[in-house]
């Protein structure tokens, strides 16, 4: 449960609407995106909010998984959306100003060469725990190393990660 002194609802009512403009952007439909925005603050709710260190990226992290489940969801539907994409592309997104929207962008690359200048094998088991949402003892098994191997690996790869790109 969310304590009132944690701060979350003012974290999510204040990336509210970067959220769903995320979420549309992505999945492009706006029922779709609505549920996202909701799925999102339900499972939010079993957070400890007092413990996270970054509450913002904690709520897109979450946010981000949301989507791709209910994109995975879709995909696996027998019924297509009939939304033109392109419509919905061409949409300004109202959630960021052109300033913040440059920000993002600047940090999102940060990130994504900071990933990329990881050794291969460690850039590997990242990925797979952090993009993938696999579990340690997934990764151990899917690649054969040991669950100490792919705990070092992921601790590695924040390591850099925190030097390279900061908090």
């Amino acid at each position: 449960m969310v304590p009132e002194d944690s701060g979350f609802d003012r974290v999510f009512a204040n990336r509210r609407r970067a959220l769903y403009a995320l979420a549309l952007q992505r999945l492009k439909v706006v029922e779709d995106a609505e549920d996202a925005v909701q799925e999102t603050y339900l499972k939010c709710l079993g957070v400890e909010w007092q413990s996270v260190k970054c509450p913002d990226a904690m709520l897109t992290t979450i946010h981000l998984n949301v989507v791709r489940d209910i994109g995975r969801r879709r995909a696996r539907s027998p019924i297509a959306s009939d939304v033109d994409a392109e419509a919905v592309e061409n949409v300004p997104s109202p959630a960021f100003d052109p300033e913040q929207s440059l920000f993002v962008r600047r940090r999102w690359q940060a990130v994504s060469d900071a990933v990329a200048a990881l050794p291969p094998v460690c850039r590997k088991i990242f990925l797979m725990a952090k993009a993938d949402n696999l579990s340690h003892a997934d990764i151990s098994a899917a690649t054969g190393m040991s669950r100490a191997a792919v705990e070092k690996n992921v601790v590695r790869a924040m390591q850099r990660l925190r030097q390279n790109v900061g908090e």
